[in-house]
């Protein structure tokens, strides 16, 4: 068929299907006049990449998808990323719905302000971070060594991970972290599991598995020094379980929430946690 007709069929426009060929979605052959011809399963496939589309996919995962599918049937491997889409959208509302709550809470503030003159807010904002619980097979983390100036000499360890700019979402907060402290490339989207709260500071925790490697991100030692990190250590669990020394730990009973993420895997909702 003529891609006037692949248009009617679809319901979408010629510009569009003009579109999903210079994305590789769509393929046609040519006749010696130059013109466009499709088979009819690309009907079907027009559908499929506009159902893509629709759920939030970007054209460079339904490229990656479209292979999965064989002729009219769904494949294993498309099932199984699809799912992990969705736990990717959901995480995202998750998020949204967070800036929302915090975004409710301006407009509560500055509308009291409005009316009666209390100030917008009467406690500091939060730091608000992201952090990587990154776990290999045999039950180590990676944690960061932190030598805090107040109280001078105080030694803090700490998964790693940090601040997120000004409109920044954790997860891109996270891979920009994790790269330059600890050289880690994160690809897909970790769960999320933990949240923590204490004072002036709120942090996001994901749990990452992965083998063990040698940690060097970007930052140099004298960076990381100005960050207050002098050392990327791999700890056994059972070593933070039987620590007695006078380091501490973030979360500060951090064996007993690991321990339990590790057994029972990630929770259907991050789990709150204290200092």
């Amino acid at each position: 068929m003529r891609i006037g007709e692949l248009a009617a069929r679809t319901g979408v426009s010629v510009r569009a299907l003009r579109y999903y060929e210079e994305q590789d979605l769509l393929t046609a052959e040519r006749t010696t006049s130059g013109r466009r011809r499709y088979p009819d399963s690309a009907v079907g496939r027009v559908e499929l990449i506009q159902e893509l589309y629709q759920a939030g996919l970007s054209s460079r995962t339904i490229v990656e998808l479209l292979p999965c599918v064989t002729g009219d049937r769904a494949t294993p491997a498309l099932v199984t990323r699809l799912t992990a889409e969705r736990a990717r959208i959901d995480r995202t509302i998750t998020d949204l719905l967070r800036t929302r709550t915090r975004l409710d809470e301006v407009i509560t503030g500055a509308t009291g302000n409005m009316l009666t003159g209390v100030p917008c807010r009467d406690e500091p904002p939060r730091r608000h971070s992201a952090r990587a619980l990154i776990v290999t097979p045999d039950h180590r983390i990676l944690l960061c060594r932190h030598l805090l100036p107040d109280p001078p000499g105080q030694v803090v360890w700490a998964a790693p991970g940090g601040g997120l700019e000004p409109g920044e979402m954790p997860l891109t907060a996270l891979r920009r972290e994790l790269a330059e402290e600890v050289g880690l490339t994160v690809e897909t989207d970790p769960p999320y599991v933990w949240r923590q709260e204490f004072a002036t500071t709120a942090n996001d925790y994901f749990l990452i598995r992965t083998d063990k490697f040698r940690p060097h991100g970007a930052l140099s030692d004298t960076e990381l020094a100005a960050e207050n990190i002098t050392e990327l250590r791999w700890w056994p669990l059972r070593d933070i379980a039987t620590y007695r020394g006078p380091d501490l730990f973030s979360p500060r009973d951090l064996a007993t929430p690991l321990s339990e993420l590790l057994r029972k895997g990630a929770p259907p909702t991050p789990t709150v946690l204290g200092m």
